[in-house]
């Protein structure tokens, strides 16, 4: 028995050892990327508010494939219409009467009043801003609460006409 609690006891003391070692390199601050965000949204220069996950801050083309020449094996790939993506942004917590508001505009059918130059501005852990893209004609295509066991989750989708990365 004394020979299984050495090793024990030893084996406890490499473990505890290692995780020592460990700790301050989980707590070293890591690269901006491992930090958490949060996205804030602007319409026309007024918060509507933080949110945790922003998707579609971007632009795609359609891919086309063309066959050139005799060759039924060659296919060249080339870009088609450039797609302005929809940008979906999530949040757990309830719509702020601003946002609703604005959804509102598109609801009742007076889409030019509903479009907006919106600002999306990614924020670090100290609320200082990373990047930034700016959204030209936009409106709120969608604004919904989605519910589950861990609570609700509202999700926006912007429609837009144009965007660029500002910062």
């Amino acid at each position: 028995m004394p020979a299984t609690t050495t090793f024990g006891a030893r084996h406890h003391a490499r473990t505890m050892l290692g995780l020592l070692l460990l700790v301050p390199a989980l707590m070293a601050p890591g690269p901006p990327s491992l930090a958490p965000v949060r996205f804030s949204i602007a319409r026309d220069g007024a918060a509507l508010g933080l949110f945790e996950t922003c998707r579609g801050l971007g632009t795609a083309n359609e891919v086309i494939e063309y066959r050139s020449g005799g060759d039924p094996g060659q296919v060249q790939k080339i870009p088609g219409q450039l797609q302005l993506l929809d940008v979906i942004c999530t949040r757990s917590a309830a719509a702020a009467a601003d946002l609703l508001a604005w959804r509102a505009l598109v609801v009742s059918g007076d889409v030019a009043h509903a479009r907006s130059k919106v600002t999306i501005s990614e924020l670090d852990m100290t609320a200082s801003v990373v990047r930034s893209w700016t959204l030209t004609r936009a409106w709120p295509a969608e604004l919904q609460a989605i519910g589950g066991t861990t609570g609700t989750v509202e999700l926006l989708r912007i429609a837009h006409e144009g965007i660029e990365r500002t910062q």
